[in-house]
């Protein structure tokens, strides 16, 4: 077993940028680690919700009910029993984090709401931690109304922003118990056990629908666990927001019929589990590439919005290699994938060129290809100047924004091919362009290598609303913001965002971005003041706009 099998790394552009980056010892196959092969199957509320799950230090995998830990880490079933962990090593080491956690209670200290749920630390009624719902504990001393509720909202976000616009607030909902029964406390400004001792004789309380009986009988009965309703108060989040809110329609599920068997049962409950990944020792075949000296440059902005390519910043990255054949290939351009020697695989980057401007297809010549892209990564230091200003500004007037937006790094490379020499399979050089090549250079665009699952918002042309939610409300914010940062003379169009986890976090990244501009000069894309007007004509005000207060958008012809 090698140092670079332990390494979990992403080994293709589908997982791309989804690798934890961390070594595990058991780990003994190259490419991405158990628990990061699970998260890059899921996406949106999902992704997010299982990325918090206990993840064990030895092989990497996550799973919900992981409570052991040995020599420090958190370690699974099938790691503990390699490792030859005994129960009773492993129960004294949960006993001692459950003293340190009954330590840090009685000196008032609040225990922050955590996904890791376990059954090894339910204990009797007056035990110092609760389940409320599906995978949430908190401290006994947490408070309902500063605590509870606002994680309690937290963990709904994900669901409710794809359908909404605006985030729900504690004011908008009111707790019950099942089957809509009134609370006997009207104030919430209490902590948990004073909430137990007041609803503790309460029949209401112990009330569980259905569904929710298993979690009962695997975390215990109230106290321990508690089920909470939570209602959504519709007339107060329209006043609030001016926003309706959309229900999801209710599915029922059939009862089994009595003929069908324990066999069919058995493979019925089955098809619920979730995916486990293979861990295999096959070794593709190497795609062929070709070597290649490359020089790149950054670009950056000033506080004015200027922005220009920095000639200091060249940097010599050789030798680099570049597969031959394509990644992707989109309207305009095609992506290639490249790896430079002096770092790791899962630090691979990609390259873009135009292949057409137009519709004509019309080969594109070494020239236009380095003005369209020169032109492109301008643009892109321009949205990421407008969006730190649009959040500047959202922060100032407290506006409800989607903020996992980010405009991705890129960097203009130039492929140096020396008289005499052949470029890249990669770079599409015909005959009569070598000179062109030998004398300016292959210019690409290279950004990080990214999942290559994307969300498109908004075309070149037509501003209606194509998509829903909080994150599509935002991004038409930010056009329509900076429109007018700009002066009313930009227009950001061609907007699409892939995910990427970037500090830990998961960021929904825009790239490609194209703008209308007065002159009609900044790219092939640029449908200079007919694309302007079409914004004007077809942008729709939102919820995030308006709590901007962004002013309305006129023909000024």
């Amino acid at each position: 077993m090698s140092a670079t099998d332990m390494l979990c790394t992403s080994l293709c552009p589908e997982t791309a940028g989804m690798a934890c980056k961390r070594s595990f010892p058991n780990k003994t196959s190259p490419g991405l680690c158990a628990g990061c092969e699970i998260l890059s199957t899921l996406s949106g509320e999902a992704l997010n919700r299982t990325s918090e799950y206990p993840r064990c230090g030895y092989c990497g995998t996550i799973y919900r009910g992981m409570t052991q830990q040995h020599h420090g880490k958190m370690i699974c079933g099938p790691c503990a029993t390699a490792a030859g962990v005994s129960p009773s090593v492993a129960t004294q080491e949960q006993a001692a984090r459950t003293q340190r956690m009954q330590a840090l209670s009685q000196q008032g200290a609040r225990q922050r709401a955590s996904n890791r749920a376990g059954t090894g630390i339910i204990g009797a009624p007056n035990a110092h931690r609760v389940f409320i719902s599906a995978d949430i504990w908190f401290d006994l001393n947490a408070d309902l109304s500063s605590t509870v509720i606002p994680r309690l909202l937290q963990a709904l976000e994900g669901a409710w922003g794809e359908r909404h616009q605006s985030t729900l607030k504690p004011s908008h909902i009111k707790l019950r118990f099942h089957g809509n029964a009134e609370l006997l406390v009207r104030e919430l400004d209490i902590t948990i056990e004073q909430f137990i001792q007041a609803h503790r004789d309460y029949p209401a309380a112990k009330h569980l629908p259905a569904s929710a009986k298993y979690l009962a009988t695997a975390h215990g009965t109230y106290p321990a666990f508690i089920y909470f309703e939570l209602h959504i108060q519709a007339d107060l989040y329209f006043d609030d927001t001016g926003e309706t809110v959309q229900f999801h329609n209710t599915v029922v599920k059939r009862k089994a019929k009595d003929d069908r068997s324990d066999s069919n049962l058995k493979r019925a409950r089955t098809s619920e589990l979730p995916p486990v990944p293979l861990q295999s020792t096959f070794r593709p075949r190497e795609i062929p590439k070709t070597l290649v000296n490359i020089t790149m440059q950054t670009v950056s902005c000033n506080a004015g919005g200027e922005v220009e390519i920095n000639a200091d910043s060249e940097e010599l990255i050789s030798p680099s290699h570049i597969r031959d054949a394509r990644l992707a290939k989109g309207t305009m351009k095609v992506v290639y994938q490249v790896r430079h020697s002096h770092l790791t695989a899962d630090e691979s980057f990609a390259l873009k060129r135009f292949y057409r401007t137009s519709n004509d297809n019309s080969p594109v010549s070494v020239k236009d290809n380095s003005k369209h892209l020169t032109e492109e990564i301008l643009v892109m230091a321009e949205a990421r100047y407008f969006l730190e200003k649009f959040y500047e500004h959202g922060e100032n007037l407290s506006a409800d924004l989607d903020t996992t937006l980010s405009i991705s790094q890129a960097w203009l490379a130039t492929e140096n091919v020396a008289e005499g020499e052949t470029p890249s399979i990669a770079a599409g050089i015909s005959d009569d362009q070598q000179l062109d090549a030998y004398s300016n250079g292959i210019t690409w665009l290279m950004e990080p290598l990214r999942s290559s699952q994307v969300t498109k918002f908004r075309g070149t042309l037509g501003f209606g609303g194509i998509a829903k939610g909080k994150l599509a409300a935002t991004i038409d914010a930010f056009i329509h913001f900076t429109y007018l940062y700009s002066k009313k003379t930009m227009v950001l169009c061609d907007v699409q965002t892939m995910k990427q986890r970037i500090n830990g976090r998961v960021m929904n990244v825009i790239f490609d971005p194209m703008v209308h501009s007065p002159v009609g000069n900044r790219g092939p894309g640029d449908h200079g003041n007919k694309g302007i007007q079409d914004f004007v004509e077809t942008h729709d005000c939102n919820v995030k706009c308006r709590s901007l207060r962004l002013e309305p958008l006129e023909d000024d012809e």
